[in-house]
């Protein structure tokens, strides 16, 4: 009996150990298919991810790959993105670094609320500061310069008290409800206003009593005052009405936004999912 209950306490352990994994990896975590950190680096790497993704309540990942198999560097990463259900809330928000070392390329997939927080500028920049450690060798040191950027990036976006909705990529400021006057106020505003013009109206009208209404506008003319003495036509001025040339757009339909002001081109993955991003090679 006893062997029983110890067995069954030991089932329990690795079963809410292995949920707890699960949950874990869900919010962050580190792929390194590829092998390219040692054991050491990939516990700090994971430890930094887990850490990130937590403090920001969003996915951050890396992926490591030996190939990407024939599709292209975004493909690859939003499709990984999206079969491993990876990204936290409704809106999948997060965001995946992808590295692949036999086509030497690197790509930041984004998702969610890491799009609007991860315009186009900040990804370029990210990828200018991953890229010479890539080129050196320095998985280690590339992927702790992504984290620190995604920090950087995310706490600075966290300022700026915006809602979002991944829906109709929409934003209102936080307390944009009662930064104007309460609805209560509008109704007793306009009374006050009506109040006001009908004195000011009862004013004007008993004025005028001794006043009446002509039927021509000659009859308001005294006999005589009027003479023409010079006639001429005057230019006075001219009216420019200017369209502006369209501009060129190489981004997709599905258009994009950003933090700051920031533009952050979107595209949908062949899953279906909307999703930002940028790449290059290192």
């Amino acid at each position: 009996m006893k062997k029983c209950i110890v067995s069954l306490l030991l089932t329990l352990c690795l079963v809410f150990g292995l949920s707890c994994y699960a949950f874990a990896d869900s919010s962050g975590a580190l792929y390194d298919y590829e092998g390219l950190l040692s054991a050491d680096e990939a516990d700090d790497i994971s430890a930094a991810l887990e850490y990130i993704s937590s403090k920001y309540d969003m996915t951050v990942a890396i992926l490591t790959v030996s190939s990407l198999g024939g599709k292209t560097a975004e493909e690859y990463a939003d499709d990984f993105y999206d079969e491993n259900d990876l990204g936290v809330g409704d809106d999948r928000d997060g965001l995946i670094l992808l590295v692949s070392m036999a086509e030497r390329q690197w790509y930041i997939s984004t998702s969610g609320y890491a799009i609007y927080a991860f315009p186009d500028l900040y990804l370029d920049d990210i990828g200018e500061s991953i890229t010479p450690y890539l080129s050196d060798g320095d998985c280690a040191g590339a992927f702790d310069a992504f984290i620190e950027n995604c920090d950087y990036y995310l706490d600075d976006s966290s300022d700026d008290n915006y809602d979002y909705s991944d829906e109709d990529f929409y934003y209102v400021p936080d307390g944009r409800e009662s930064s104007g006057p309460r609805i209560i106020w509008v109704p007793i505003a306009i009374g006050i206003g009506l109040i006001i013009a009908l004195i000011v109206m009862s004013i004007l009208k008993r004025g005028m009593k001794s006043v009446d209404m002509q039927t021509a506008a000659a009859d308001y003319i005294v006999g005589g005052s009027f003479s023409l003495s010079e006639s001429r036509d005057i230019f006075l001025y001219t009216t420019v009405t200017k369209t502006p040339k369209p501009k060129d757009d190489d981004d997709d339909d599905y258009g994009g936004f950003g933090a700051g002001g920031n533009f952050s081109s979107t595209h949908m993955s062949g899953g279906g999912s909307i999703h930002g991003g940028r790449g290059g090679s290192f």
